[in-house]
C-alpha cells in the first residue's frame, strides 16, 4: 500500500511539494467537488498530504479522475 501511496502523490503532486491542491487534481484532468477535498482535507489546510490523499484515493482520485493506461 505504500507504493499506492507514492504513486498517487508522484501523479498529482505536479509541483513535488508533497501536497496535492485542488489546482492540481484539476489540471490532472480530475472533477473536484470541493466538498468531498474539504471532507477530505482533514487538518485544513487547503491541500492533501499523503496520509489525506491515501484515504481519499476512493472516493475523489479513482472516481473522478482519468484512469491511469
Amino acid at each position: 500500500q505504500l507504493q499506492l501511496s507514492l504513486t498517487r502523490m508522484e501523479r498529482f503532486d505536479i509541483n513535488r511539494d508533497n501536497l496535492i491542491s485542488v489546482n492540481e487534481l484539476k489540471a490532472s484532468g480530475c472533477v473536484v467537488k470541493k466538498h468531498l477535498f474539504n471532507h477530505a482535507d482533514k487538518n485544513r489546510d487547503s491541500f492533501l498530504d499523503r496520509k489525506e490523499a491515501k484515504k481519499a484515493s476512493e472516493y475523489i482520485m479513482k472516481s473522478k479522475c482519468p484512469k491511469v493506461k
